[in-house]
């Protein structure tokens, strides 16, 4: 009697396809939502990385800018000379208190700390510093002539906020309103035809 048989090759089990499928999937989102988080973080430690500079002020010594992260000013000092000069700082505008004269050589100096999460990534504390010179005006022309009726001008190099005028009825000293690179010496010289005043200049008042 002849018998027959069914030969069958390996089988491949479906269900073990199944779950590598499902974990590769698993695995990819779980690796796309990880690089989104690092995205994130990175956008956001970009954003909030902490930022100080001091920067050129028209009308003082430096301004300084504070972003990103908050920092706490811990110290600040100016001197001037080897000299340590008092100043007032306000809304980041750091003045002196004292008058200074001008072309002085003064170094702005601010200290910094940082908060503890960020700290060991970027440091706990920063030093930042800048060299001034404070603002100085010159004279342009120092023989001044007039006519009748006419105001007799100095020139400055810059706009000016504090003049002081020396003459035979001595010194006086005028504030500016705004500042101005030319001023009529006629009110001054009053009823004199001729004469040598002695003017010095500020842009500054400080």
């Amino acid at each position: 009697m002849l018998t027959s048989s069914k030969i069958e090759g390996p089988q491949t089990d479906g269900d073990g396809e199944t779950k590598a499928r499902t974990w590769k999937r698993v695995a990819i989102a779980v690796g796309s939502g990880i690089g989104l988080v690092l995205v994130g973080a990175g956008v956001l430690l970009a954003v909030q990385w902490p930022k100080a500079s001091l920067t050129s002020s028209p009308d003082s010594l430096a301004r300084l800018n504070l972003a990103g992260v908050t920092q706490r000013v811990s110290g600040i000092s100016v001197t001037a000379d080897t000299k340590s000069i008092p100043f007032v700082i306000s809304n980041g505008i750091i003045r002196p208190s004292v008058k200074l004269a001008v072309s002085t050589r003064a170094t702005v100096v601010v200290s910094l700390e940082r908060p503890n999460w960020i700290s060991w990534l970027v440091g706990k504390t920063k030093v930042i510093s800048k060299q001034v010179v404070t603002p100085n005006a010159t004279l342009l022309d120092p023989v001044a002539f007039g006519s009748a009726g006419k105001p007799v001008l100095c020139y400055f190099s810059k706009p000016i906020r504090t003049l002081s005028v020396t003459g035979t009825g001595g010194t006086k000293v005028y504030h500016l309103n705004p500042a101005t690179s030319s001023v009529s010496l006629l009110r001054i010289i009053g009823n004199s035809k001729a004469g040598i005043l002695k003017v010095a200049a500020s842009p500054d008042s400080w």
